[in-house]
Order: structure tokens, then sequence, then C-alpha cells
């Protein structure tokens, strides 16, 4: 089956019946999450995403801040293009320092900041290695 690469309304549950499958449907995600998520250096996280969590981050937001219809369209332009589209691969780099002052200061200093698998950046200059169990979960990103 063809890994879809675009949420449509037709792909969304009612938020009533989400509210009742939405505690299994996080556990499958952060479980299905664990092998698409990649540290590279002491404070840089890669979440690579793909259609399942941007299909649970849209119903999220749904749920809520509980804007009903009015808020679908906005949600689907905001989350759709974090979808890859069968030739690459689309990442959430998060940088996860604890102490306010701290992140502040380093947050400071990456401004520009394009980040790929590695980061050449002057204030944060690291890489890492893809595990076999990442590599193969990033595959099926591709046609």
């Amino acid at each position: 089956m063809a890994m879809k690469h675009e949420i449509t309304r037709g792909d969304l549950m009612p938020i009533p019946e989400y509210a009742r499958v939405r505690k299994d449907r996080r556990q499958a995600l952060v479980a299905a999450k664990r092998n698409r998520r990649l540290h590279v250096g002491p404070y840089a996280t890669f979440h690579f995403e793909n259609y399942d969590s941007m299909w649970h981050q849209v119903h999220e937001m749904l749920y809520i801040e509980k804007g009903g219809e009015a808020q679908i369209e906005d949600e689907l332009r905001a989350y759709n293009p974090l979808i890859p589209n069968g030739r690459e691969l689309i990442a959430t780099v998060m940088f996860e320092i604890d102490d306010e002052k701290q992140r502040r200061n380093f947050l400071a200093k990456l401004g520009g900041v394009e980040v790929t698998l590695g980061v050449n950046h002057p204030a944060y200059g690291h890489i890492a290695i893809l595990p076999e169990a990442t590599r193969a979960s990033l595959a099926q990103d591709f046609d």
C-alpha cells in the first residue's frame, strides 16, 4: 500500500470518537516514534515526521483547542507540509536544554541555523550515526 502524503478531511475522526481512542493511539505513536528520533550532540533531537505523526498532531490540536470545523483547514494547512512526499525526509529539530538561562543563551547563538542530520554551525557542530532500526523506519517514507 502506498504511503499517504496528505491528510484530508475524510481522514479525520470525529473528535468525540478520537477522545475515546486517544490514549491507545498515543501509546502506539510513542512506540513508532522511538525509531524515528535521533539525538545529535548533547541538545538537538531530530523527530522525523510522517503521515501518522501529523495525523495525530492534527487530532491533538482539534481535541485540545476545541475550534471545531473552523479550525480544521488551518490545522491541515499547518501540518500537511510536514508529511514526507515520498522523495524526502522531514524532521522537527528540538534543542532541549532544561536550564532556562543556558537555553536562552544557547538559542540566541543559533540564529539562522539550518539543520540537516549533522549540524554544521559555529555554536553547535555535531553529527550522529543512524541506527539500523531508525534507517528501516525512515525508509518507509520513500515511495
